[in-house]
């Protein structure tokens, strides 16, 4: 019995790791590339920025990204996009890890698209990051949960991007002293305090372990649900032998 119980232990164990998050698609730019490392899918510069490769989130590379608008143009147009095929799954979520250089925007904002394919695709914003690129030179960790948004599960035109935005409050950079209104210009990562830091079109986005999943738990099959059953039976045999002792 005890063999059988811990046989059926170690498969509800594995059972259970075994419906955590699954990776659709991947990107770590490991080898100054931008294909992915796990699954398939493209990623793009958008908005007439240009990119290269730098040290990633405590090691590793990373996409490092640049000539971003002028200030106070191009609101929401320039970053970077991630098409990836949801065709099969649902339950998506989205992470990655950002940072910005000092004269970067702190302000970012995800958009996706459900027909990328189209001649003129349909972006939606999903929801900004609050400004957390400041401090800068800080990866940030980003997760977002598109499992309530209709459309993206099982998509096989499904698309995201990253892009600058404008502060959605007023701000005052300090030096130079210049009152901006909310929705007006972009709020630089440094500190306000910095000294001949304004923004700046050069200022640099760095993105890593770019990452799209699947939260869905596959129904099991009737062998495996055999299994699960067996596992809980045994559980519970050893909770009933060790209340008789």
């Amino acid at each position: 019995m005890k063999t059988t119980t811990a046989f059926c232990l170690m498969t509800l164990g594995a059972l259970c790791s075994a419906s955590a998050a699954q990776t659709i698609t991947a990107w770590t730019f490991e080898g100054n590339v931008t294909t992915p490392s796990t699954g398939s899918g493209s990623a793009a510069l958008i908005g007439g920025t240009t990119a290269g490769f730098a040290d990633g989130n405590l090691s590793g590379r990373a996409w490092n990204t640049a000539n971003y608008p002028a200030q106070s143009t191009g609101y929401g147009t320039a970053g970077v996009q991630f098409n990836v095929s949801t065709l099969g799954y649902d339950l998506i979520t989205i992470s990655y890890d950002h940072l910005a250089s000092a004269r970067a925007s702190r302000w970012a904002e995800l958009q996706y698209t459900l027909n990328r394919n189209a001649a003129t695709p349909d972006w939606v914003t999903y929801d900004s990051n609050g400004g957390a690129l400041s401090p800068q030179d800080t990866f940030t960790a980003n997760f977002y949960d598109l499992s309530n948004v209709p459309g993206v599960d099982n998509n096989a035109a499904f698309a995201f991007r990253i892009v600058s935005v404008f502060s959605p409050v007023t701000f005052n950079p300090g030096v130079p002293i210049q009152q901006y209104g909310a929705f007006s210009a972009y709020h630089r990562a440094g500190p306000d305090s910095l000294r001949g830091g304004s923004y700046d079109p050069s200022g640099t986005w760095l993105f890593d372990n770019v990452m799209v999943s699947s939260m869905a738990v596959p129904v099991p099959e009737p062998g495996t649900l055999s299994l699960i059953l067996c596992a809980g039976a045994a559980v519970g045999f050893v909770g009933l032998r060790r209340r008789a002792r």
